[in-house]
């Protein structure tokens, strides 16, 4: 889920400073570093101790005495949290093992935070990330953590649900960020490079070629941007990946069924194609990917999405799916 400050009264007068938007529910910090869930919560995905959907933002049960919490990211059925104590708590969904308990259970989410022991208060965990079926952490030291669905899938040969955090090993390089997607993770190195691994049936780890999910092992490696340029940020979606450029360019690669890469639909790009109609425009600040589509922000807060759009996603009035980006009016 992405991070972006929102003006929401909630109850108590409250304001959010941060929300994670899930698969079909959201999260907020709000301003005295509490948290507050809302929508669905068959799976605990509330962290409220119940399993009833919510219509409206209700705090989370509490994740421990003299703590708040310093930055929230959501999966489709799970959310993890960073507190001020470097600790990090997960709730909602474990059928792949993605709240990190040490067990797989899909009949049942966790609907209390789970404070995750190999990351329990004063642990250097940097940053938390969920996405998809599965989370990662960065350490202080530039290490990578990560557990849940097929968490090791293209780092080695394990193709099973991993259920305690696991070190994902960058070879002495610093990880700066992670980025979980729906069925693949992307890193950002230290210098500038991305590496991706997981599912590859849409060319979605951007190594030239796509894998069906019988296809022998491959070694996740990094991805070729051309003239040695470097990514300042990568994000992954559902069944594609963008990364911004040290040029600011916005590069795309994976499924492409809805011209959620920027460009011509296609069943899919496995190497990374530039999104068009950007020239001339503000820089690119973040980008947040959805299951088809694409948006960005740039640094003049301007907002533009490209993909598909059945539902209005891409915000030009209409349900016409754009490969082109579409600026949103925001006035």
């Amino acid at each position: 889920g992405g991070v972006n400050p929102i003006d929401v009264t909630l109850y108590g007068g409250h304001t959010a400073t941060q929300l994670s938007a899930g698969g079909f529910h959201n999260c907020a910090i709000l301003d005295d570093g509490s948290v507050a869930c809302w929508g669905y919560n068959q799976d605990g995905t509330l962290g409220d101790g119940t399993y009833s959907d919510r219509y409206v933002p209700v705090p989370t049960l509490s994740l421990g005495p003299d703590v708040t919490t310093e930055l929230l990211s959501s999966g489709y059925y799970h959310t993890c949290a960073l507190l001020s104590d470097q600790s990090i708590s997960c709730w909602g969904s474990n059928e792949y093992g993605q709240i990190g308990n040490g067990e797989i259970d899909g009949t049942i989410g966790i609907s209390t935070p789970y404070s995750v022991p190999e990351f329990s208060s004063g642990s250097n965990a940097s940053l938390v990330r969920a996405g998809g079926h599965a989370t990662c952490v960065v350490t202080t030291d530039g290490e990578l953590f990560c557990w849940g669905y097929k968490a090791l899938k293209g780092v080695t040969n394990d193709n099973s649900y991993i259920s305690t955090p696991t070190h994902i090993p960058h070879q002495g390089t610093n990880v700066t960020d992670v980025s979980v997607g729906g069925y693949h993770t992307c890193s950002l190195l230290e210098n500038g490079s991305v590496m991706c691994w997981g599912r590859n049936d849409f060319g979605q780890r951007g190594l030239g070629y796509t894998q069906s999910a019988t296809d022998p092992f491959t070694e996740r490696a990094v991805i070729d941007f051309g003239n040695n340029r470097t990514a300042l940020q990568v994000s992954a979606g559902t069944h594609h990946s963008c990364a911004i450029l040290e040029d600011w360019e916005i590069v795309c690669w994976g499924n492409n069924t809805y011209g959620q890469l920027g460009n011509t639909p296609s069943n899919h790009e496995s190497t990374p194609v530039t999104v068009s109609g950007l020239d001339g425009v503000a820089k690119p600040e973040n980008l947040f990917l959805g299951n088809f589509h694409t948006c960005v922000v740039f640094e003049d807060k301007s907002v533009s999405c490209w993909g598909r759009n059945v539902n209005g996603q891409v915000g030009d009035y209409t349900t016409d799916d754009s490969s082109e980006p579409i600026f949103l009016e925001l006035d």
